[in-house]
């Protein structure tokens, strides 16, 4: 068994017993074989650790009793924790799977996998589990590819927002291209935010390297770190400097929310577009540079939408065969 396939095993554990604690009230004799197998490797605990992580971020684990002391203790060495993790939690936690989430998960090896295509749906988001363990989220609608090859995991991005949680793996760097630029990591948690003329990539932990691939120049690259953004257009070159940003507000969609504060519309409907069918347009500049505050759950985008129109004295028309926001006359 290769190092790929033997940690695509231990993520597929990890996902099981979140779901085996779920189904009952945890008996002693479960709590001691969840006990037994955590503290059998490391690399049991930080597959776990990753699992209620990346759940705690959707959303799904706020609010409950903690029964940490339920959990083994920590070994001597420094190393990311359980935490906030409670047998509670994790049961709601495995209420991912039939709240309307997909959950793709790929048993090949991941220095055997083909290329593989990726397209999320509209209304919802889907969560996108790797050959390599690696997790992804889709915001709505998103298209991208993976395949394992030269010793790298690469990624190609077509479209859409995506949240990366990627797994760590010196030897195989996890490389993501997408419109004219190249992302490169080793394990860490970041956001690609990939619209009609440029890409946006924010970073949540760790550290990520940026580079603008525009061919009649030479290659320009920056590091990025934990609360740092940075955009770039389509054409392969990076605009304006590294801005900070706030990481909580940035991931709200992750809990199902979107929240704007003196957002251009712009960006507005460049993200409603994604959880739409049928893609709303501006063709009015001005409109588009309109400043919007606003929020909604992802279920209430429609009635959102209604009363953004009626606020600001907007309409939809139909043009074309498209539909376009204006002013209203």
């Amino acid at each position: 068994m290769t190092v790929q396939d033997n940690q695509v095993a231990i993520e597929a554990q990890a996902r099981a017993w979140l779901v085996k604690l779920m189904e009952d009230t945890p008996t002693a004799q479960l709590k001691a074989e969840f006990s037994q197998w955590i503290t059998q490797s490391e690399k049991h605990r930080q597959a776990f650790v990753r699992s209620e992580k990346l759940w705690r971020q959707l959303g799904l684990l706020d609010n409950l009793a903690e029964l940490t002391d339920m959990l083994p203790a920590q070994p001597k060495r420094a190393v990311p924790g359980i935490g906030m993790s409670s047998w509670l939690g994790i049961a709601a936690a495995a209420l991912l799977m039939v709240a309307g989430w997909n959950w793709q998960h790929h048993n090949l090896p991941a220095d055997t996998i083909a290329l593989q295509h990726f397209t999320t749906p509209a209304h919802t988001n889907t969560e996108v589990l790797l050959a390599d363990g690696s997790r992804l989220v889709a915001a709505g609608q998103a298209k991208f590819s993976y395949k394992f090859e030269n010793n790298q995991r690469r990624l190609a991005m077509q479209s859409g927002t995506l949240y990366f949680d990627i797994a760590h793996d010196t030897a195989h760097p996890f490389v993501i291209s997408s419109a004219g630029s190249r992302i490169t990591v080793v394990g860490t948690a970041f956001e690609i935010s990939l619209g009609d003329r440029q890409l946006r990539l924010s970073v949540h932990e760790g550290r990520v390297q940026l580079a603008a691939l525009n061919t009649d120049q030479p290659e320009q690259g920056l590091m990025l770190s934990a609360g740092q953004q940075q955009l770039a257009d389509t054409d392969g070159n990076l605009m304006g400097e590294v801005r900070e940003f706030d990481s909580g507000q940035s991931l709200t969609w992750l809990q199902g929310r979107l929240s704007y504060d003196g957002t251009p519309l712009s960006e507005v409907m460049q993200e409603l577009n994604r959880y739409r069918t049928t893609p709303i347009e501006i063709d009015d500049s001005q409109l588009a540079a309109l400043q919007i505050t606003t929020s909604c759950r992802i279920d209430q985008i429609d009635q959102m939408l209604e009363g953004l129109l009626l606020a600001h004295d907007l309409t939809l028309v139909a043009e074309s065969g498209r539909t376009v926001i204006q002013q209203t006359e």
